[in-house]
């Protein structure tokens, strides 16, 4: 998964003044959601962008890596704030 617009392009990109980036296992979404409803909500603030990213890895092997790469797709879909990447 990957996010190659979250802040906008180029055009855009100024106008993003933070970007929270956030490490997060790919089981943990209660945690993400919490995070995404409080302290690391989205918003325009002043005039400038407060943006978020959670960054997971891959998890397991076989068919639960399978059920939770598909259950991040489909987190990715709603909310378009995670990147994964296998940092083996």
């Amino acid at each position: 998964l990957d996010l190659p617009d979250k802040c906008g392009g180029a055009d855009k990109s100024r106008e993003v003044f933070l970007l929270l980036v956030i490490k997060s296992s790919p089981v943990n979404y209660e945690r993400r959601e919490v995070l995404r409803k409080t302290w690391a909500k989205e918003r325009w603030h002043k005039g400038v962008w407060i943006r978020r990213l959670f960054i997971s890895g891959t998890s397991d092997v076989g068919y639960e890596k399978e059920r939770l790469n598909k259950l991040l797709q489909l987190e990715q879909q709603e909310f378009g704030d995670i990147l994964q990447w296998d940092f083996s």
